[in-house]
């Protein structure tokens, strides 16, 4: 599951992963928990759907559980509890399992069109 867009974060690291990442590329941090049925799902949906992202996206796992101050700072009440980060903000945010096609339109908010998808435009029109 690790890789350099896939991580497990935790409060010691969640600044340098998450907040300083995002201000080159959108962080998806999927907050969750060993308990959570719905988190089973959602997870390989979204480690999926990042990787096919191919580096446009990185996906930050925070077990809840492990880290409650994370959870606390962030005022997530449920879980899974997903929220975007982009120049180190919270950009968007979704809490529930949500069917693939809202996660695509979800991530296609926050990621920027890549050069081939702008030139692809540019010749649309």
């Amino acid at each position: 599951m690790a890789s350099n867009n896939i991580l497990d974060v935790n409060e010691v690291d969640f600044d340098y992963e998450v907040i300083a990442y995002s201000q080159n590329s959108p962080v998806l941090v999927d907050f969750w928990a060993e308990w959570c049925q719905p988190c089973k799902t959602l997870s390989p949906l979204l480690e999926h759907l990042t990787s096919e992202a191919q580096g446009g996206l990185r996906l930050a796992k925070v077990n809840i559980d492990q880290n409650p101050n994370l959870a606390l700072m962030f005022n997530v009440h449920s879980v899974p509890t997903v929220k975007a980060f982009s120049q180190g903000q919270v950009v968007a945010e979704f809490a529930g399992m949500q069917p693939e096609d809202r996660l695509r339109d979800f991530i296609a908010k926050i990621v920027p069109p890549s050069a081939i998808d702008l030139e692809s435009k540019k010749v649309e029109t």
